[in-house]
């Protein structure tokens, strides 16, 4: 059903030190026409109810994602913002294609490369339907 989880936790101890937060992935390799589907959507969403908090990362080895995937992707961000007790998305998103996964050093500089300066100028990848910080908001990616 998952192909990853992980555990994530902040570089440095702070003051408001929060536990480690749960990332829960889905990874497609190359391939033509729809690699993300409803179906596998839905089972994301029964897991990620059970787990408020925990980050869903949808991943595919391509550079985009299809039509047909941002339409459905679109929906499933939209309620992983869904907002908890304390403001914060319940089930943020984080979305990578090929040029997340394979950059060299940041990813704004992938961004840069590829004509957009920032995460929210981008309307040909996969920025356009994810949140672009999925981590909690003291942390950057």
């Amino acid at each position: 059903m998952n192909d990853f989880i992980a555990w994530h936790t902040e570089d440095r101890m702070r003051e408001t030190h929060r536990p480690p937060q749960l990332i829960i992935g889905e990874a497609k390799s190359l391939g033509r026409g729809e690699l993300i589907t409803a179906s596998e959507l839905t089972k994301l969403k029964q897991v990620a109810t059970k787990l408020p908090e925990a980050v869903i990362v949808i991943a595919v080895l391509r550079d985009h994602f299809t039509q047909a995937e941002k339409k459905i992707l679109t929906n499933f961000v939209k309620w992983g913002r869904r907002v908890n007790l304390y403001g914060e998305p319940t089930n943020p998103v984080l979305l990578l294609t090929s040029h997340e996964l394979m950059m060299e050093l940041y990813i704004s500089s992938k961004w840069k490369e590829l004509g957009a300066g920032t995460p929210s100028s981008l309307t040909t990848t996969t920025r356009e339907h994810s949140s672009i910080s999925p981590m909690r908001p003291s942390n950057s990616i």
